[in-house]
């Protein structure tokens, strides 16, 4: 993993430098995602990346749409290289189709310099594309790559409690282009993510096991793209919000968490409601066709009454994946017990 990740981050740098090199629009490359919080189970075939810009925070600032919450318009309030993409109404306000739509082309000529040929497509508000890999089990390495501007503000509607450490560390505009509103960026707290689930497990907790466990079975059973892994680790932020003491998440309550994480998202699912765990006036599953997610959750629980050692095999992927040239092995999860105790109730 570490020479994958060494690999990846030097690729990734030299694009970001001819980025850089056409336009200054951040100020250093920075790895975000599950490789950051390590917790990627299977190949390390995805990385997430952001362009982070510090240097704007006081000069492109946010104004909340307070009728979507988690979203905000970006205002100009002093000039940076993408004045071009001011509206004219709402005035002052940055353009986010325009600006990721101009990233886009940046990573493409890039790609183009280095000699890589790829399909290069806009994702919500990230650029992804693929680069060549040097392990012989899998030939690509998927990336996300998105401009991050931090913010200096903290949004009104973040009403959810946060350390003095981890509320410092702020939030981000990141430019998702919404069809209810094109005109806004979304406020990332990826920051705070990161660092929060750095520390999570401080006490000797399980908690990283846990969604570790919860991603490989949401990966195994091919839950739809409607329901993603940032849903299941929203359940268990609030979760550990509610429950921080140490008892609640030592190995011994493994079985009760999984029970109480599934059965809660199973919940989510059917009532079509998922706050942020950082805005909980901003439902993460509004709009969303939840018919098929549901029924595959059902079914796993199904199977974990009836066969849970059909979705642990003896070699789990989930924490020691099959090796590679260079991969590191990762010391494999104890899940005999938990395949012989786990039993959910609706």
């Amino acid at each position: 993993m570490n020479k994958v990740k060494e690999y990846v981050t030097k690729r990734v740098t030299q694009i970001s430098d001819l980025i850089k090199a056409e336009c200054s629009y951040f100020d250093f490359l920075q790895l975000r995602g599950s490789a950051e919080e390590n917790l990627k189970i299977y190949y390390p075939d995805e990385f997430d990346f952001v362009l982070f810009s510090e240097k704007w925070k006081d000069k492109i600032t946010f104004n909340e749409r307070q009728n979507l919450p988690g979203f905000a318009y970006a205002m100009r309030q002093a000039s940076t290289c993408l004045d071009r993409y001011q509206l004219t109404d709402p005035a002052g306000v940055i353009d986010p189709v325009q600006v990721r739509a101009h990233m886009k082309n940046l990573v493409v000529k890039a790609l183009d310099k280095l000699g890589i040929t790829t399909t290069v497509t806009e994702v919500g508000p990230v650029i992804n594309f693929d680069i060549p890999s040097e392990e012989k089990s899998f030939p690509t390495i998927d990336i996300d790559l998105v401009l991050y501007i931090q913010q200096e503000n903290w949004p009104t509607t973040a009403t959810t409690v946060l350390s003095p450490e981890l509320r410092a560390l702020g939030v981000g505009l990141v430019p998702k282009v919404l069809e209810e509103d094109e005109e806004v960026w979304q406020i990332s707290f990826s920051a705070i993510e990161i660092q929060l689930f750095k520390g999570i497990d401080a006490d000797g907790g399980s908690r990283r096991k846990l969604l570790k466990i919860m991603k490989y079975l949401k990966l195994i059973t091919e839950w739809p793209k409607t329901v993603s892994s940032y849903h299941l680790k929203t359940i268990i932020m609030k979760m550990n919000q509610e429950h921080p003491d140490r008892a609640y998440w030592i190995d011994a309550n493994l079985v009760a968490r999984f029970r109480e994480l599934l059965n809660a998202f199973l919940n989510a699912l059917k009532t079509k409601a998922l706050p942020s765990f950082f805005i909980p006036t901003f439902n993460l599953l509004k709009g969303k066709d939840l018919t098929e997610a549901i029924q595959k959750v059902e079914k796993l629980i199904e199977i974990i009454k009836t066969d849970p050692n059909s979705l642990f095999p003896q070699q789990s992927a989930m924490c020691n994946p099959p090796q590679t040239s260079s991969s590191v092995s990762n010391k494999p999860l104890k899940n005999k017990s938990l395949k012989k105790r786990l039993r959910i109730h609706s």
